[in-house]
């Protein structure tokens, strides 16, 4: 089940903004299916560091293996929002992608959220 970031605690997002930020000092691996998806996304590795290094908790969950993974985004120079999700655990990019600032999420399925993905705002990420 995935959390937006309008659901949790601000001490919660603080301290997953802090475990990424701890975990990129020591390295991010690229996983193999980050890596093919930067490729076919044409998502720069320059925009992906960004994200890692300055972007905010979007999301949490925990995946199907037990892992936990935080969603970052951030908005880079060229007006895109870059989102990388990382494997806190195996301390692990596990995918990236890029889409305007403007987009909806009208593909994004709702059913996979905690409620819904409603947090109260209308809004379901901050960028």
């Amino acid at each position: 089940m995935k959390i937006f970031v309008n659901q949790m605690h601000r001490s919660t997002v603080r301290d997953l903004r802090r475990e990424a930020d701890k975990a990129h000092t020591e390295y991010w691996e690229w996983g193999s299916h980050a890596t093919r998806m930067a490729i076919q996304r044409k998502v720069p590795f320059g925009a992906v560091r960004e994200a890692i290094e300055h972007g905010e908790v979007l999301e949490y969950n925990i995946s199907n293996r037990g892992t936990r993974h935080v969603l970052l985004g951030f908005i880079t120079s060229d007006g895109l929002s870059t989102k990388v999700a990382l494997d806190l655990d195996e301390k692990k990019i596990s995918t990236c992608y890029q889409n305007n600032i403007g987009d909806k999420h009208r593909t994004l399925d709702r059913s996979q959220y905690l409620f819904n993905g409603s947090g109260g705002n209308g809004s379901i990420y901050r960028n």
